[in-house]
């Protein structure tokens, strides 16, 4: 039980990190950074604390199941954060922090097709809630139906896929296997991924301006929160993950109000509580609180 709730603080620190991160991919954008040098720099910062940490801890890499989980993890983690990338920069923040949040209610459809098993009632009610607290949360940012905006809604979308893809991975492959290893290998080959195709884009857009959110997103992003999720999903169902993991956009939305003094109007704020409420429900241990919301 510890480590569960360990692994749940994990998700929640993970992502209230995540939802600052936006603000600095888009730093990194607005200062003409391409969308593969942000992955490989983020991921290659990653990968060197990773490592790093690893050697410290003297953690072994003696496992063919851990390369080969690690690589359809990092497979999966490359293209989401590609398309997210490449969409954001065609869309706004807002549109896609949401759109990206739609992830929670992929990850338990792949897992009962995947692993052929069924959810309970109690999460689908609280992928329903959440996703009607992410509609109401970006109320006043609404998904716009203009050609280049359209484009980008639409990659963000197929992000969000990969990114469940990546959920149903980790689970798959964690549970064998010691998470910062796992953490660490994966972001190896995100970096390779992200050198590759910088050479095939011809894409070496390395700016002084942004740089330092892209270090602070390589830091705290990339390697902190990444092993954080594969810590959490070693203890916590896909599911239950996915749903802690879509606090990234309300934690969004309030770091938007503190650095940039932008304003939540009363949706909104239903909105935040909406995401948060499913998060608190689908924790709480109680077989009579699912039999009340499935009356």
């Amino acid at each position: 039980m510890k480590k569960r709730t360990s692994a749940i603080v994990a998700l929640f620190v993970m992502s209230m990190i995540w939802g600052l991160a936006y603000i600095g991919v888009q730093d990194g954008l607005n200062n003409s950074w391409g969308t593969f040098t942000i992955l490989f720099t983020r991921s290659g910062i990653a990968m060197v604390v990773l490592f790093t940490i690893c050697f410290i801890t003297k953690r072994k890499f003696n496992s063919r199941k851990l390369f080969f989980g690690a690589f359809l993890c990092a497979v999966s983690y490359f293209i989401a954060m590609t398309l997210q990338t490449f969409g954001q920069a065609r869309t706004t923040v807002s549109n896609t922090s949401f759109i990206t949040s739609l992830y929670i209610v992929m990850v338990p459809i792949l897992t009962s097709i995947l692993s052929k098993t069924k959810e309970k009632p109690l999460v689908w009610i609280c992928v329903i809630i959440s996703i009607i607290g992410c509609f109401l949360l970006n109320i006043n940012f609404p998904i716009s139906f203009d050609k280049e905006n359209l484009l980008g809604n639409a990659i963000v979308l197929l992000s969000a896929f990969f990114f469940a893809l990546q959920i149903f991975f980790i689970d798959k492959f964690n549970k064998d296997s010691d998470p910062l290893s796992l953490t660490a290998v994966e972001m190896m080959y995100t970096t390779l991924f992200s050198l590759l195709f910088m050479g095939l884009t011809n894409d070496f857009s390395f700016h002084t301006g942004g740089l330092i959110s892209i270090i602070f997103v390589g830091l705290f992003s990339s390697s902190l929160c990444n092993f954080f999720q594969m810590y959490g999903q070693k203890y916590v169902e896909p599911s239950v993950s996915g749903i802690i993991m879509g606090l990234e956009s309300v934690f969004g939305c309030i770091f938007a109000v503190i650095f940039f003094k932008e304003s939540m109007n009363f949706i909104q704020i239903i909105g935040a509580c909406l995401i948060f409420l499913p998060a608190i429900l689908i924790n709480i241990p109680s077989k009579s609180l699912e039999k009340e919301l499935v009356k």
